[in-house]
């Protein structure tokens, strides 16, 4: 199964690495490989994540540490659509994709 990355998620990560390299350049990239091993992972267990489709269709969630990667499995490949702190507020996921609608 193909893994897809949106822009938003690349986005997130972007800012991820930003605010955690403020203090230290080498573990923001160590959490970010670590990410990309996630992204990785979830195809060989694609319904390891939580279910959220009261979010978004078909919407799932995989916690790593204070992030959660959300994404979707379709047909052929799992596309990750964001990736949110715990403290972010889900709405925000939810206004990305209605606005790209």
């Amino acid at each position: 199964m193909k893994v897809m990355i949106s822009n938003d998620t690349l986005a997130d990560l972007q800012e991820i690495w930003t605010f955690i390299a403020q203090d230290n350049p080498s573990k923001a990239t160590e959490i970010i490989n670590k990410i990309y091993y996630r992204f990785d992972m979830l195809p060989k267990f694609p319904y390891m994540g939580t279910e959220r489709s009261d979010i978004l269709n078909q919407l799932r969630f995989f916690p790593f540490q204070n992030y959660r990667i959300f994404y979707s499995i379709n047909d052929n490949f799992l596309e990750i659509y964001a990736i949110l702190s715990k403290g972010q507020d889900i709405d925000h996921l939810i206004k990305r994709n209605t606005s790209e609608s």
